[in-house]
């Protein structure tokens, strides 16, 4: 089994509830770092109460995850408040 399906596994396992995505209370992910990770690029902060919380719904989050999307919240953020510029061939900048 790939690290990447250990992660979805882990993360599988984990209990959506309405923003939050609960950490299971039953056993310890040995991967835990490396759910964080995707979780936190994914959009989700960790709180102290055991759960990652997201700005929708962390079902939704869960869903995408495991149908292979890959979430990136800075990435999409950057790119709403960057949008590219592209240059014409006379060197001015024009937008798309």
């Amino acid at each position: 089994m790939s690290v990447q399906q250990e992660i979805l596994n882990s993360i599988a396992i984990m209990q959506p509830v309405g923003n939050q995505l609960l950490l299971p209370t039953d056993t310890q992910l040995t991967n835990y770092a490396q759910v964080k990770k995707v979780l936190i690029k994914a959009g989700g902060t960790y709180k102290r109460g055991g759960y990652f919380e997201f700005k929708t719904s962390a079902s939704d989050i869960v869903t995408s995850l495991l149908g292979g999307e890959k979430l990136d919240d800075n990435k999409r953020l950057s790119n709403v408040l960057y949008p590219k510029i592209s240059r014409s061939s006379h060197g001015r900048e024009s937008q798309p």
